[in-house]
């Protein structure tokens, strides 16, 4: 009998366990920790929208990815300097430079940008916010169209 009751071990609930660990690693009393993961997903959000849509599609089209794209640069910029946390602000620049870094080609390719002018649903780039870089792009789509259609 008593070997039986040795072996009974009680074990505390998994959810309990789990809800404690993040209590006490994430929520202290200035919340620091708690506002870098908040910020961290935020960070992390505009990314899980494009893999979300691009995954989505059967086909992928250049103007698609070019309108996805676009915007992740400018947000990353923000994050560099707006949060406080020098591990984000870190992390944003990291993924900024490598984002710059594998897309240079392609955000630069005047045919993509040609193709995603004449994408009817990004024919006004209304996914750029900059109303600057917005002309710069038309135009550059624009003048693209016209000289490939002299030739």
């Amino acid at each position: 009998m008593i070997d039986y009751l040795q072996g009974i071990y009680h074990f505390p609930c998994m959810g309990h366990i789990i809800n404690t660990v993040v209590k006490n690693n994430l929520v202290d009393s200035s919340n620091d920790k708690l506002k870098a993961v908040i910020t961290r997903c935020q960070l992390l959000k505009p990314f899980w929208h494009i893999t979300k849509l691009l995954s989505r599609s059967n086909y992928v089209t250049c103007s698609v990815v070019y309108a996805s794209v676009i915007r992740v640069p400018e947000i990353l910029m923000i994050y560099e300097s707006s949060h406080g946390f020098a591990f984000l602000e870190d992390l944003a620049k990291e993924m900024y430079n490598d984002l710059m870094d594998r897309c240079d080609v392609f955000f630069d390719n005047d045919l993509i940008t040609a193709a995603s002018f004449l994408d009817p649903r990004f024919k006004k780039f209304h996914f750029v916010k900059d109303d600057k870089k917005r002309d710069k792009l038309l135009s550059k789509a624009k003048n693209y169209i016209k000289k490939e259609s002299e030739v």
